[in-house]
């Protein structure tokens, strides 16, 4: 299928609520009343339109800094993989790049979502207040001025879902003649498990179907949300290395860092990351379960999950790998349990004693060891992590352990963060004040529990999923700290 109209909206599709400027290279981007915003302030590129890669990255880092905005460059979605050609070049101007998978998914099938009868969705026109509690629920709120905006361009469609008459999530597509792409979805946490996102979908896909509308598309950020898709009728047509860029504000960084005495690290996410792509889902996981997860939707995979999350939640007050193995073997017998599959008590030990023991469920990002090692050169390090009894394993197995002074395991205390009980522990262990630390971590709600104390917070958004607009410095990745 030919998805270059479909590219060329993906790469526009800011114009519906952002002021933007032309220029021979491409647009720019941008809304000065809502900086936080990064589609409302970015640069798109286009490869071909490009005589002189340093003056175009010039022009743009100046423009966006006449305006107080901090340089971020898309590569364009036709461009699939440039920003990876020109990663040096980038670097030189002063940005960090990297490419992320978009994988696009085209209208095709028949909707087969059942939605939630307790669930009311309406299309809207306008904006309303009671939805600006949605964006906050969310944790979001730079959404409300692209939303707000969005409807003032009457290619926008927009659709709430209610819960007992209360709005807890919404979705907008933009329309271009008869192409549609889906822009967003968001629900309120506290109603992430009734079904909403696939409640709005499936209406969303019957509108779409009834006014004719010839192609649909979408790229899913993660397995859940694709699943969501692929049963309202989507399918995969091809995946595109979308390029990004933002511009390195060094000295501020500088400045966070050189009165700090003791730097605390996150692992998960920040020095490694799951081989299987997920921490509790192993690659022992998904062989010993096989076909036996075919049929099987993601919600109700999430369902269960978070029913055998329970237990582990509430029992966290671990001493050593034998108990956790003990503890994980509780958790996978809850998930098959809850699924209704079928396996043998040994298959269910061999998952456990993976979980617990298998040092190669980790992958250690690229940088992390380099990093570590200079900074253990001029600051303490220390790890406060959400974890169990083998991590001490795990931080050998990838390298690191050596450089770290002090360890902070939510599974010595019994508490996850953002507990105050986790950063007081690793206070106390390091010896210093709040003000002379610094932690880093892929969540924003475990930065928040830091701030409170007066740690100061740093987001890593190594995983794409952590890229979110926030009020805190962050970081793509841990190589940042050292330039």
């Amino acid at each position: 299928m030919d998805l270059k109209k479909c590219y060329l909206l993906e790469d526009l599709f800011p114009k519906s609520f952002a002021d933007y400027e032309e220029r021979s290279y491409g647009m720019l981007f941008y809304n000065i009343t809502n900086k936080d915003s990064y589609d409302s302030n970015h640069a798109v590129i286009f490869r071909d339109k490009i005589n002189n890669l340093s003056e175009t990255l010039n022009d743009i880092i100046s423009f966006y800094h006449e305006r107080g905005i901090n340089p971020t460059i898309y590569q364009s979605t036709q461009d699939s993989g440039y920003f990876g050609e020109i990663k040096e070049e980038l670097c030189k101007a002063g940005f960090d790049s990297w490419l992320e998978e978009q994988r696009f998914m085209v209208l095709k099938e028949e909707n087969t979502i059942v939605p939630n009868e307790k669930l009311v969705v309406k299309k809207t026109e306008k904006w309303d207040d009671s939805l600006v509690q949605i964006f906050l629920e969310a944790e979001e709120p730079w959404e409300i001025e692209v939303v707000k905006r969005a409807l003032c361009n009457q290619n926008t469609v927009l659709w709430v879902v209610y819960l007992e008459e209360k709005p807890i999530g919404f979705l907008y597509c933009l329309m271009d003649g008869d192409i549609c792409r889906g822009n967003y979805v968001l629900v309120s946490k506290q109603h992430r498990n009734v079904g909403a996102g696939r409640t709005l979908t499936y209406h969303y896909v019957r509108w779409c179907k009834e006014n004719g509308i010839r192609i649909v598309f979408h790229w899913p950020d993660g397995e859940h949300p694709e699943k969501i898709y692929y049963d309202a009728g989507f399918r995969y047509v091809e995946t595109v290395h979308a390029g990004r860029a933002s511009y390195r504000n060094n000295e501020k960084l500088h400045n966070i860092l050189k009165n700090k005495k003791v730097i605390f690290f996150d692992v998960g996410y920040t020095l490694d990351y799951p081989a299987s792509g997920d921490w509790m889902f192993t690659k022992k996981f998904y062989e010993v379960l096989g076909d036996k997860l075919n049929g099987i939707d993601s919600d109700t995979v999430s369902k269960a999950r978070d029913y055998a999350l329970t237990y582990l939640e509430n029992n966290h007050l671990v001493n050593g790998i034998e108990e956790e193995y003990k503890q994980f073997h509780r958790f996978y017998s809850d998930i098959v349990k809850y699924l209704g599959i079928e396996i043998s008590s040994e298959d269910i030990d061999a998952i456990a004693k993976d979980r617990a023991t298998n040092m190669n469920n980790y992958v250690v990002y690229e940088e992390a060891l380099c990093v570590v090692k200079a900074l253990s050169q001029t600051h303490k390090l220390g790890i406060i992590s959400d974890t169990w009894p083998s991590i001490d394993n795990q931080l050998k197995a990838i390298g690191v352990y050596d450089y770290f002074s002090t360890f902070t395991y939510s599974c010595d205390l019994g508490v996850f963060k953002p507990n105050e009980i986790m950063y007081l522990d690793a206070l106390q262990k390091c010896g210093c004040k709040p003000e002379e630390t610094v932690f880093i971590d892929d969540s924003v709600r475990n930065l928040e529990g830091a701030e409170t104390l007066g740690i100061t917070p740093i987001l890593i958004a190594a995983n794409s999923v952590a890229d979110v607009e926030t009020k805190y410095y962050k970081i793509h990745s841990l190589s940042e700290l050292l330039q």
